[in-house]
């Protein structure tokens, strides 16, 4: 379950796979964010599963783990 409130969280970066069981849950986290005004970037990687990430060389995991470690250098500037 979300907490009631969730302003004044840190920019956050929500990165669902298409076909994982946990998609609806990172939408809606999201979305959450979003309406409490919190900054997010919420992109779903199209045609993969959970772990797509760890899998092997999936094209869509490096672009994920590239928008990860972007993100997080970004936040650390």
């Amino acid at each position: 379950a979300l907490a009631d409130d969730l302003a004044g969280l840190p920019p956050a970066l929500v990165v669902p796979a298409e076909n994982d069981r946990l998609r609806e849950e990172g939408d809606a986290y999201a979305k959450a964010l979003e309406a409490a005004g919190v900054p997010v970037t919420h992109r779903v990687f199209e045609g993969v599963d959970h772990y797509f990430t760890h899998t092997g060389p999936v094209a869509a995991g490096k672009e994920a783990l590239d928008l990860m470690a972007t993100t997080l250098r970004d936040a650390l500037r």
